[in-house]
């Protein structure tokens, strides 16, 4: 029966919205996304420069998706769901509910415990640590593309969004074609933060959309099923899809939207898809943009002061339109001296050719408005590996840097500004001056932070299939995450990580991905990045590889023992400069003999530095039966697999107090 309904509920979305998805497509590994918008650079659509100063969320063109939700939970991927769930008219009135961000595991009961019972209107799961292997480990064979049915959660959330009258202007149908439809004059987009695993999303019981990759933002383009005043949203979220056989980090996993989410509006017609910059140290600042419509683009570079430096224009038409614009003696930026300027890009439709000619005619040009207006920092600096070292505007660099999870011992995925810019103020306190986004892409305003006070950064993908191990083949048969059949997944999700953070100066080196097979699959990432941004190098931990040069500019081998590095040092065997992105564990009473590394350091040009593994212990602040809070740790909610207190392997507390 359940099985049964759920079949049904297929067929009436598909005769409803008249759409391509089947409803399969979490368990299809060709599919990753549905209707969702390319990934471009992390970027807002002002409509004004006045705007843009006052930030996003004063813009007339933002409306948040936070708050609170109503939610339905459910324990089994295969159990049936309430019918029509996704109808405007369905009555959600008994449901629980969810707020957004917001990980369900960690939705406190009326006592405020962690309480495991599950219940409907309670709480939705516990969350679970596990190191290496998948979420289902021990009660599932892995068999990608598939996932577990049984204990594979699944939310539903539902919510009534406000749409603003002028969003939904029309133009009028041109007068030799009056039967056409009137064409929207605006575009509207859902941003969905970071979802986990995957997401569905039907607006006014219409599909607008699904997506998967968890640590990267989901844009749609949800201008046809918009309308007016009150429009009714729906998403279904699941806690295991395909793309989990990708997602086996080193972390509690948990459910649900985990950063900021929202409506925002540009015009359709004329409008800036993506704009990439890159600054080097010599002063030349080139910016790319892909565009939409004819526009005449007006780009401003003003220093910190807020003085202009540099003025330029350019015309664009349905494609990419490159500028350089040259800068005398610029300021440089460094994780010392982390020096920023504001590029703000106005975006003109570009007069009608009667418009132009009028005003040839009467001898006056009109300032044209801009339709928006997008605003970047920009650093100048140049990242370079030359006789076997890298170099920041030509300058050796030692990497002290720890490997970051993000996660909140209150809220897990979610973590707020105020607990990113305490963790960046105890990184300087303690002298460090890099990071690792272990393993997966953060959130955007993690970028911004690193960028205003200064940290290295090696961005990572959303990659790691530990559970699959390192062998080529498992039980005679080759290793799924060495086979072709992850080869979409992880060349996307690389994509996704380059073209979301383009923009950073703090971002100095790419990563793959962590703990996973060599396999042609990271070769065509490696090259896709290697031809998109030739401005960084590109790191991979593989060094199994046949020829690691394939996959990463840096050697990169963790916990290697100094007697190691120092051989690699004596004989550089290959030229390349040798970065430990793991180098010590700080579990327990650990990160003795660290001196032997930096002793190496000292001595050895080509060795420089590493990441300690990792910042800050991974557990859960959670109460007793008695009401005393403590700071929890795998098993400690009676979940199943766990992997103990290996979580707790940080040189801070979860609450950021120094551990000894």
């Amino acid at each position: 029966m359940r099985r049964l309904l759920s079949t049904t509920l297929c067929a009436f979305a598909l005769s409803l919205t008249g759409s391509a998805q089947t409803m399969t497509e979490w368990q299809d590994m060709s599919v990753n996304d549905i209707n969702r918008m390319p990934l471009h650079a992390t970027s807002f659509s002002f409509e004004s420069a006045d705007a843009a100063s006052r930030g996003m969320t004063s813009s007339e063109r933002y409306v948040t998706l936070d708050g609170t939700w109503r939610f339905f939970w459910t324990a089994n991927a295969d159990d049936a769901l309430p019918e029509n769930f996704f109808a405007p008219e369905f009555d959600d009135n008994a449901w629980g509910t969810m707020p957004v961000p917001g990980m369900w595991e960690l939705q406190r009961n009326s006592k405020g415990q962690l309480n495991i019972q599950r219940g409907q209107n309670d709480e939705y799961g516990v969350p679970v640590y596990v190191n290496i292997g998948f979420g289902w480990r021990g009660q599932f064979k892995n068999n990608p593309p598939y996932t577990p049915t049984a204990g594979n959660h699944v939310g539903i959330y539902r919510r009534d969004i406000i749409i603003p009258d002028s969003w939904i202007a029309r133009n009028n149908a041109k007068k030799q074609d009056r039967k056409a439809a009137p064409q929207p004059k605006n575009q509207i987009i859902m941003h969905l933060g970071s979802v986990t695993s995957c997401v569905y999303v039907w607006v006014n019981g219409q599909f607008a959309g699904y997506a998967e990759d968890a640590k990267v933002a989901a844009d749609f383009d949800i201008t046809p099923f918009a309308k007016p005043g009150v429009n009714q949203v729906t998403m279904k979220v699941y806690r295991w899809c395909d793309g989990s056989y990708l997602e086996d980090q080193d972390f509690w996993r948990m459910t649900g939207i985990a950063r900021q989410s929202y409506l925002c509006m540009r015009p359709a017609a004329v409008h800036v898809d993506n704009l990439q910059v890159t600054a080097d140290a010599n002063g030349r600042l080139t910016v790319n943009a892909d565009v939409t419509g004819s526009a005449t683009l007006r780009y401003k570079l003003t220093d910190a002061k807020g003085a202009t430096v540099a003025e330029t224009t350019a015309e664009a038409k349905d494609g990419r339109c490159a500028t350089e614009i040259l800068v005398a003696n610029p300021s440089l930026w460094s994780a010392e001296t982390p020096y920023l300027y504001t590029l703000t890009t106005e975006v003109m439709a570009a007069q009608p050719a009667k418009a132009r000619r009028a005003n040839v005619k009467k001898n006056t040009e009109e300032v044209a408005e801009p339709v928006e207006v997008l605003t970047n920092r920009v650093g100048f600096r140049t990242v370079e590996i030359r006789d076997g070292q890298l170099l920041v505007n030509g300058k050796a660099v030692l990497f002290k840097g720890v490997d970051r999870h993000e996660l909140d011992p209150d809220k897990g995925y979610v973590v707020s500004t105020e607990r990113m810019i305490s963790d960046i103020k105890r990184l300087k306190e303690f002298n460090f001056n890099a990071v690792r986004t272990c393993h997966y892409p953060d959130d955007p305003r993690w970028y911004d932070l690193c960028d205003e006070y200064g940290i290295y950064l090696c961005a990572e993908a959303n990659i790691e299939s530990h559970g699959y191990g390192y062998h080529e083949t498992i039980d005679g048969k080759e290793n799924p995450a060495h086979s072709s059949l992850f080869a979409k997944q992880i060349l996307e999700r690389n994509q996704h990580n380059v073209m979301a953070h383009f923009n950073h100066p703090s971002i100095i080196t790419w990563s793959l991905g962590n703990e996973t097979i060599n396999s042609d699959n990271f070769t065509a990432a490696f090259k896709w990045i290697k031809e998109t941004d030739p401005s960084r190098f590109v790191h991979f931990e593989c060094h199994r590889a046949p020829d690691e040069r394939e996959l990463s500019d840096v050697q990169s081998k963790m916990y290697a023992r100094p007697d190691f590095c120092e051989e690699y040092a004596l004989t550089q065997r290959d030229g390349r400069p040798f970065i430990l992105c793991e180098y010590t564990h700080a579990m327990g009473n650990s990160c003795g003999s660290t001196d032997e590394y930096t002793r190496l350091w000292d001595k050895y040009p080509c060795l420089q530095g590493g990441f300690v593994w990792d910042w800050v212990d991974q557990s859960i602040m959670t109460t007793d039966e008695n009401g005393v809070e403590y700071l929890a740790y795998g098993g400690d909610f009676g979940e199943n697999p766990h992997d103990g207190h290996f979580c707790g392997n940080g040189l801070l507390f979860a609450d950021r107090k120094p551990t000894p």
